[in-house]
Parts: structure tokens; C-alpha cells; sequence
């Protein structure tokens, strides 16, 4: 992450507590996001697929690329069936008592 923000031209976000950059977050109805450059989020997809973003490398190829998605979208596909699971077990909910 650290390598995307200095290929990007970012300024570094002031250190938190345990030392790790604070991410860049904006806030939306309550929730918060990160928000990534393009050239940021292709080199977190490339080093899922064993990128190493060190000082002197390029930039990924099209095989590193190809290798990451294929990680992010198992990766997804896992999330997605561990909720589904998660709402099959969840208990039915009660019909709420009206008053009286």
C-alpha cells in the first residue's frame, strides 16, 4: 500500500497509534470508506498475485494481473457464501407484540 501511495505522488497520512498510515476514509451516511487511486487498487490486486512493488520493479504485467484477480475474486466469492451461510442459520425473527 505503501509503495502504491509513493507511485502515485500521494502524501503519506499522518501515522496512528500502532505506527500503520492511517487510510484515506470519507464518510457516508454513517459508514466509512476507502478510497483508492486506480494505480493504487492495481497494485493491491497485483500483490495478491505475488507483486512485491519494491523500489526498482515496474509495474506489473498482465500475468501478475491476471493472477491477482483471480485471488480477489475467490476471495469475494468466499465473503458472499459466508453471509448467505450466516443469514441460513440466523433464527427466524419473532412478529413484534402489539401493545396492550
Amino acid at each position: 500500500m505503501e509503495a502504491a501511495r509513493e507511485m502515485a505522488g500521494a502524501e503519506a497520512p499522518a501515522p496512528v497509534a500502532d505506527g500503520a498510515p492511517a487510510p484515506p476514509s470519507r464518510k457516508h451516511e454513517g459508514k466509512s470508506t476507502l478510497t483508492l487511486t486506480l494505480l493504487q487498487a492495481n497494485l493491491l490486486v497485483a500483490m495478491l498475485g505475488g507483486f512485491w512493488a519494491r523500489q526498482a520493479d515496474g509495474h506489473p504485467g498482465p500475468d501478475l494481473m491476471g493472477r491477482g484477480l483471480l485471488i480477489l475474486n475467490a476471495l469475494v466469492e468466499w465473503e458472499r457464501t459466508k453471509k448467505e451461510r450466516a443469514r441460513k442459520k440466523a433464527p427466524p425473527k419473532e412478529e413484534r407484540r402489539k401493545p396492550g
